[in-house]
């Protein structure tokens, strides 16, 4: 089967978009399909997958540093498809690429999917203009574009559900969440992350993977430590991360007077970003846009349960006291919760057991991306 995957986020760019398109085309080549990813280009860089991908004339976004809008030129790529035609075209965006997509999926003839990554109405502090304007917009945008798909895609059953009450999308919509690499998962090793930062080997260590983003609601977390190190001083923070936000968290470290204890590792190999997982002792979360929230499966493969506030799609991906916990949006909560798994070594075991079992059972790429062919394959 050739599939063609359009995508506005994708490598160098790091993201949970990115992570997931590469992480199911590499799923998809490895059962013998032929992928193909469009993107936005980035200057200098050089793509090494075992996938084909091509890559569109881009411009800077003043908005997000880092991220690039792709330039679709229609004509050129037409050509393109003509001699590479898909069986499938699967669009990870509703905007530039994904308008693209879409209408040379109905010029071919061929099923068009569409992957609902991101609740979008959470990101509308980036858009200049008054929310009463910017939502409704932005809803009618999304439910247009929906109107061409044959399937949509969500993350977690609490996404399709908002898309269906909230946007108005009333098209065929399937749960399918982003695996984690099993195989990367494997070859991980956490040998010399500890020393590389000066932590004791029996310190305890809080990890936080992601982007550092407003949106991310970091600012929650490093509250909430200092708290728990005023209680538990021999304990670490570890933020596995990179992005805009990184200097006034850094900042507010300081002021917070944690900035001792708490790692900010800057930008990490996506390859490597497993054995520092493995490295830590539990994962800590306080997004409230997440709608899956990959990274906690991540960090499920690698052992490891998460403390993280309930909310949206964290909540579905963990079952609270089985392979994790889930708190209030509050402070004083998170830090109880936290502590509370951190001084009981059995019940930290308990609850690392019960993430790797689930991780097994609902979350490795091998076994998801044949769910996703097998949604294909209804299609056709």
């Amino acid at each position: 089967m050739k599939v063609h995957f359009y995508t506005e986020s994708f490598k160098p760019y790091l993201s949970g978009v990115t992570v997931s398109v590469d992480t199911f085309a590499r799923g998809l080549t490895a059962l013998g399909h032929e992928v193909t990813v469009m993107a936005p280009s980035y200057p200098g860089f050089q793509d090494t997958d075992n996938y084909e991908v091509v890559r569109f004339p881009s411009l800077g976004a003043r908005l997000y540093p880092g991220f690039r809008l792709a330039w679709p030129l229609k004509r050129g790529h037409w050509q393109y498809l003509k001699y590479n035609r898909p069986d499938i075209i699967h669009s990870h965006s509703p905007y530039q690429l994904g308008y693209l997509a879409r209408r040379f999926a109905r010029k071919l003839k061929v099923p068009f999917v569409y992957h609902f990554h991101t609740l979008f109405t959470d990101y509308l502090h980036f858009v200049p203009l008054p929310r009463r304007v910017s939502e409704p917009a932005l809803k009618w945008i999304i439910r247009d574009f929906c109107k061409g798909c044959g399937l949509i895609i969500t993350p977690t059953a609490i996404v399709r559900d908002i898309l269906r009450d909230e946007y108005g999308v009333s098209q065929r919509a399937e749960v399918l969440p982003t695996g984690v690499d099993d195989a990367a998962v494997a070859a991980a090793r956490p040998d010399g992350i500890r020393e590389k930062y000066g932590i004791a080997p029996d310190a305890p260590l809080l990890m936080y993977c992601g982007r550092l983003s407003r949106e991310k609601n970091i600012e929650f977390l490093l509250g909430a430590f200092q708290k728990i190190a005023a209680r538990k001083p021999e304990t670490r923070l570890m933020i596995v991360a990179f992005g805009p936000y990184e200097a006034a968290l850094k900042t507010l470290a300081g002021t917070l007077g944690i900035a001792e204890r708490v790692i900010f590792t800057g930008r990490v190999e996506r390859d490597r970003v497993y054995d520092y997982l493995k490295a830590g002792d539990l994962f800590v979360c306080a997004s409230k846009t997440e709608t899956q929230g990959l990274v906690i499966s991540e960090a499920k493969a690698c052992g490891k349960p998460a403390v993280a506030v309930d909310a949206r799609g964290v909540s579905q991906m963990i079952e609270d006291g089985a392979d994790g916990c889930l708190t209030p949006d509050d402070l004083d909560a998170f830090v109880r919760r936290t502590l509370a798994v951190l001084n009981d070594p059995a019940e930290l075991a308990r609850l690392s057991a019960g993430a790797d079992k689930n991780a097994q059972a609902h979350y490795l790429n091998s076994a998801v991306t044949k769910k996703l062919e097998a949604l294909y394959n209804s299609l056709r």
